[in-house]
């Protein structure tokens, strides 16, 4: 029994040593690392929007166009009072760090099994952002405790606030109080009220999912939380809480509160595909110093955003308010974003819309002049159809019946596309496509296809790439925002590829371009008609199932030799109420003209054709009756005479038969009972046959009585003559009521 108190009196002894060997090891090392933190007062107060942009023009854009650094005086104090009450309602009362939030915090966390909170005061988020990594360790949760309490030592709680709403970040490239209140109010930070200011506060821990913009139902949900803890720590009454609570994002006209600030829709946008290219997050791109060299022209971007902030192109969705839009201008000798505006956050690179009728040119019609089979005059039929139990209707249920490949393009005929997507197979069109810039779901395997059904949609820039390709002849290059970006310490880290690939011929670029520019003159695009220059566009509308009236969807592609230009007007969330009243040639094409107009183009701007484009005269004739192309004879009237360009390996050599009267011939045989009179059909002439006697000149006209008609040749018997009596039979030939001068003759005895 001794032996057994005695082990467990050494056991005891041992587990306290090891316990204050841990404790002591513990503190020693909590010591070591607390006091490893060193603050950095400068970051502290410059440390926001970190990063440098660069124009076209290799011009800094400074900062204050991005992000303005707003002093504690000029931020309301609905603002401060918000986002204490959210994040740290006792900060007023601690020196960096609230020990019983932290204490409460590690309960619930072991209660979880993760780290579920983090029990970090403003001090302490003020510590993270801008002295700290973000990655989640004790080892950064001690020095951010350590720096918070000499913040606290160094600087007033108003001097904290300052710095700590200048440093915090709200999403789609929102860096600091000033853009978020521009961004989301249209606001300055000295005007914003007691509801603003809640979703303002709601946004931060989760800007992608609480950004009222993004996600306005659960904006809202976390809106009446903080307007309940405002409530609950007395900072709002009664009456104002009931106030904000019935105010949700959606009472905003947030479509008409655009940013003050032009290169806001750039930036965002420019941020979102560096985050790609590096595989950052938005957030570590703009602590850490990194220059991106853009092709933004400012210039170029002051024309978007005033055709914006004018509310001339405004265009109302179902329920009265105003529609989604979106404009991209890029410039085709190097496939760079000169300029780019939108009255949503939402990156064009992350959001993919239906391409309605502008995938027609590139998935269809392309790929069949591609394949050689078609050319702009080529003859078609636009007619009702049925492929295989599938029977897509022309917009409006009107159809061209017989006309050419052009027209049927000028007119978006739909389908004449699904005829040429079976005709020349999915595949294929999807794999020419693909090499225009356009990416394809696994599913994108139905006839639906060419007319924009897509299971998801294609992005903005995607749509914009492929018809650079046209204007490049038919050479891809992706377009993007960025050119450059260095790192923090001057290394270039990425340079935009400026290969291009030659992903269709020029010969089939250039012909898609010629139909593309009739389409800007005659075609769904005609507003573009007063354009100066060639331009080639095509217009496409998404139409929605609730109303025939209203359209997801409503796009207007151009491009001219030097800028491609993609407008969308729509809704981002498909709904009935916000479905668009306009179609892709309304206002989307006003506002491309708005744009080309404020650009300024030239007569004299005229796409390159190839050497191998060749312009041939065809019998117009033989076109519209026999549905071929043959070339004009020297005897084809001139009204009767169509030019069309054509690529020369596929063009056609065949001179028309008609019209020649070197093809026309008669004969008249006698048997001595009758004559047999045989002459060819000689279209398109109208026919009169003559008999004359040679003696004393009666000439009567005969009727044609067809006898036989094989193979365009025409044979009557004459059986009223006198015998042994020479006549002269001929024929008259004339067109349109007038005669040709050569008439065909021929004398018999009978």
């Amino acid at each position: 029994m001794k032996k057994v108190k005695k082990i467990a009196k050494i056991s005891l002894v041992v587990l306290l040593v090891i316990s204050i060997s841990v404790i002591l090891i513990g503190t020693v090392s909590f010591l070591s690392i607390y006091n490893s933190a060193k603050l950095d007062a400068n970051a502290v107060i410059s440390k926001k929007n970190n990063i440098t942009l660069y124009s076209i023009k290799n011009e800094e854009i400074s900062n204050d166009k991005i992000a303005r650094y707003i002093p504690y005086s000029d931020i309301n104090q609905n603002i401060i009072n918000a986002f204490v009450s959210l994040e740290d309602k006792r900060f007023y009362k601690h020196k960096g760090v609230d020990y019983y939030r932290t204490a409460g915090a590690m309960v619930n966390n072991v209660k979880a099994g993760y780290t579920k909170e983090g029990g970090s005061t403003i001090t302490q988020q003020l510590a993270k952002n801008t002295q700290l990594s973000s990655e989640k360790t004790y080892v950064r949760k001690i020095k951010e405790m350590k720096l918070a309490s000499d913040i606290e030592n160094k600087y007033t709680k108003e001097q904290i606030l300052e710095y700590y709403l200048n440093a915090i970040y709200f999403g789609n490239g929102v860096y600091g109080i000033d853009s978020a209140c521009k961004t989301y109010f249209n606001k300055s930070p000295t005007d914003i009220n007691i509801t603003e200011a809640a979703f303002l506060a709601g946004i931060v821990k989760n800007p992608s999912n609480y950004s009222p913009k993004n996600n306005p139902e659960k904006a809202n949900e976390r809106k009446n939380l903080v307007i309940s803890l405002m409530k609950e720590q007395e900072y709002i009454t009664e009456q104002e809480y009931a106030e904000a609570y019935n105010t949700s994002y959606e009472n905003y006209d947030i479509n008409s509160n655009l940013n003050e600030n032009i290169i806001i829709p750039y930036y965002a946008n420019a941020l979102s595909e560096a985050s790609e290219i590096l595989g950052l997050s938005e957030k570590e791109i703009l602590e850490n110093g990194y220059k991106i060299y853009t092709f933004y022209d400012e210039n170029e971007q002051k024309i978007l955003s005033n055709a914006f902030e004018s509310g001339e192109f405004d265009c109302p969705t179902m329920s009265g308010g105003n529609s989604n839009m979106a404009v991209m201008l890029s410039k085709n000798i190097f496939g760079g974003i000169t300029s780019y505006y939108s009255n949503f956050d939402q990156s064009q690179f992350y959001f993919k819309r239906q391409p309605a009728s502008t995938i027609k040119p590139i998935l269809t019609y392309a790929s069949a002049v591609e394949s050689g089979k078609y050319s702009p005059i080529s003859p078609v039929i636009d007619e009702e159809i049925n492929i295989d139990g599938y029977s897509p209707k022309n917009y409006g249920g009107s159809y061209l019946g017989k006309t050419t490949f052009e027209k049927s393009l000028m007119h978006s005929s739909n389908t004449i596309s699904v005829k040429l997507l079976n005709e020349i197979g999915i595949d294929n069109c999807k794999a020419i496509a693909t090499k225009m810039g356009v990416e394809f779901e696994e599913t994108d395997s139905g006839l639906s296809l060419a007319l924009g059904g897509m299971s998801e949609g294609v992005n903005f820039h995607q749509l914009n790439s492929a018809y650079m390709c046209l204007a490049n002849q038919g050479k891809y290059i992706e377009n993007s925002f960025i050119r450059m970006i260095y790192d923090s310490n001057g290394a270039l880290v990425y340079a935009k590829d400026m290969t291009f690939s030659q992903a269709i011929s020029p010969e089939t670029a250039y012909l898609i371009t010629s139909m593309l520019c009739n389409t800007a003159k005659n075609g769904t695009a005609k507003k573009l008609s007063s354009i100066a220059g060639e331009i080639a566009a095509k217009t496409g509308t998404n139409s929605s199932p609730y109303d025939k009236n209203f359209n997801f969807d409503s796009w207007c592609i151009s491009y001219t030799p030097k800028n491609t230009l993609s407008v969308w007007y729509g809704d981002l969330d498909n709904t009935k109420e916000n479905s668009v009243g306009t179609t892709g040639g309304n206002h989307p094409a006003l506002l491309s003209q708005y744009v080309y107009k404020a650009l300024g183009t030239d007569d004299k701007d005229e796409f390159k054709k190839p050497m191998n484009i060749i312009s041939l005269d065809i019998d117009k004739y033989a076109l519209e009756n026999d549905d071929k192309l043959y070339l004009s004879n020297i005897f084809t009237p001139e009204e009767n005479i169509t030019s069309a360009y054509f690529n020369a390996n596929y063009a056609p050599y065949e001179f028309s038969p008609y019209f020649d009267t070197n093809n026309i011939f008669l004969e008249a045989i006698s048997t001595g009972n009758f004559v047999e009179i045989s002459f060819n059909r000689a279209k398109p002439f109208d026919i009169r046959l003559f008999r004359q006697n040679v003696f004393n000149g009666e000439k009567i006209e005969i009727p044609i009585n067809v006898l036989y008609d094989y193979d365009e040749r025409i044979t009557i018997i004459d059986r009223d003559f006198e015998e042994f009596t020479p006549y002269e039979y001929s024929i008259e030939l004339s067109y349109e009521g007038k005669i040709i001068d050569y008439t065909p003759q021929y004398i018999v005895f009978t």
